[in-house]
């Protein structure tokens, strides 16, 4: 968890965990968490060491063989944000599958960037005589352009009239 975290952390601007906490984050994740039950994983290379999954940032991960055998996390090296496994011998049987937790961490944050949007104290350009103070974080404009630009949308399919 505490790897989403950081990455979350780095989406929201909140690198020195001043604004939340790592509760008040989880809670922010649980929003948008869903999980994987015994989901097949895709060989990346011909020699089989390299898995795919196609569901990034997840956590409590368990992968299984075939014969329903949990793996050993001494035999691979793991990748959760990117959904990438490393096996070092290839795994017998040839067949790997998934136990975990997996989030949307761009909607995630994006929710938080809408509600500090609603804490911001001022909006737009800000300055004091001839100096202008940079929108960051605490600019209610900047945080609705952040929320947009994290913000994925929900419809893939696009209707022309």
């Amino acid at each position: 968890m505490s790897q989403l975290l950081d990455e979350l952390r780095v989406l929201i601007e909140d690198s020195d965990s001043e604004d939340f906490t790592d509760e008040k984050l989880t809670m922010y994740l649980n929003k948008y968490r869903d999980t994987l039950d015994d989901y097949p994983l895709t060989a990346e290379t011909d020699d089989y060491l390299v898995w795919l999954c196609p569901y990034k940032y997840l956590d409590n991960r368990v992968l299984d063989s075939a014969t329903d055998t949990p793996i050993s996390e001494d035999d691979y090296s793991a990748d959760d944000i990117n959904g990438i496994y490393t096996f070092d011998e290839e795994p017998d049987p040839l067949a790997v599958y998934i136990k975990a937790q997996y989030y949307d961490l761009y909607k995630t944050a994006s929710d938080i960037w809408l509600v500090r949007a609603g804490k911001a104290k001022f909006s737009g350009d800000v300055g004091l005589g001839d100096e202008r103070i940079p929108q960051d974080k605490y600019n209610r404009e900047y945080c609705i352009k952040k929320y947009w630009d994290l913000r994925q949308s929900d419809y893939t399919a696009f209707e022309r009239g």
